[in-house]
């Protein structure tokens, strides 16, 4: 398990996401998760996995699950609003979750540098603009 966590921090670090976000994170791998949850930040700061994901048992790679999760972090930090609005206009939708899902998404996509998304539908031009949208409000703060 702790060999698979530091090949997913190590796609992290490789990454265009900023490093600052991983520095000092606390990762918790239990069987204490339901098993149809993947991974959770967890309000103290914490990153839960099941240990299934880190072994890659599901349909979706434990690089993604765990830029996904990394990003539920970023978007605590860091206004995003931007990315908000252009969810909101390609899916015509306000719903709070679902922004926060897609922009988590995102960002699981950069860590594992493949386009995993299969919730919703996605062609690659948007799934590119959402990329570069997402990577600016990062980086602006």
């Amino acid at each position: 398990m702790v060999n698979n966590l530091n090949k997913c921090i190590e796609a992290y670090e490789s990454s265009p996401l900023p490093d600052c976000f991983i520095d000092q994170q606390s990762f918790i791998i239990t069987n204490n998760i339901p098993k149809d949850i993947y991974g959770s930040y967890m309000l103290n700061g914490d990153i839960y996995f099941n240990p299934n994901v880190l072994s890659d048992l599901y349909h979706i790679s434990n690089k993604f699950i765990f830029g996904h999760e990394m990003a539920n972090k970023i978007q605590k930090f860091r206004n995003v609003e931007e990315f908000y609005t252009l969810i909101r206009s390609i899916y015509g939708t306000d719903n709070e979750l679902f922004l926060k899902e897609v922009f988590s998404d995102i960002c699981g996509t950069l860590v594992s540098n493949k386009m995993e998304i299969k919730r919703y539908p996605m062609d690659e031009g948007i799934y590119n603009n959402l990329k570069q949208k997402a990577l600016k409000c990062i980086y602006r703060g």
